[in-house]
């Protein structure tokens, strides 16, 4: 049971932007690879006696250091990235199953106390901040809540 949610629409869009942030982050992870390999490529050409060969070698040091710590930084985000991505496609599909059981349950008849939770649903999806609140009020989706509210239908 799915059912049409800007919440879950909201969610699936954030997702897809973590996607495409984890996505460039691992691009420039890559390619930070690529300039670590042209600053190792360069020490070919220098002469390593000379004063300037014995600078090239410290600076080259503190360099790919410095880099392969960035690089190992970026492609931690980009892990995480994806981490808040699948949570959020998770959440997404909460949401949807959320709407598509507030769909079968509208109607008229049902008791207070489910019409109140009924309502608390139908108004979970109307944005990403909202459907999170109710999960968290709920502690995650009241499905048998709303099942029993829909045996309680007149």
């Amino acid at each position: 049971m799915i059912g049409f949610s800007p919440a879950a629409q909201q969610l699936q869009a954030s997702a897809l932007a973590y996607e495409r942030a984890a996505s460039a982050l691992q691009g420039v992870a890559v390619r930070s690879e690529d300039c670590i390999a042209a600053v190792l490529a360069s020490a070919l050409s220098v002469r390593w006696d000379s004063p300037a060969g014995q600078a090239f070698t410290a600076l080259t040091y503190h360099h790919v250091t410095s880099a392969r710590e960035r690089q190992e930084s970026v492609t931690e985000l980009a892990v995480r990235a994806r981490l808040i991505a699948e949570d959020l496609h998770e959440y997404a599909h909460l949401a949807s199953v959320l709407a598509g059981a507030v769909d079968a349950l509208t109607g008229s008849g049902l008791e207070l106390a489910a019409e109140a939770l009924l309502g608390s649903a139908r108004r979970a999806g109307e944005s990403a901040s909202d459907f999170l609140r109710f999960l968290e009020r709920h502690g995650g989706l009241p499905l048998t809540l709303l099942t029993e509210a829909s045996g309680s239908r007149g």
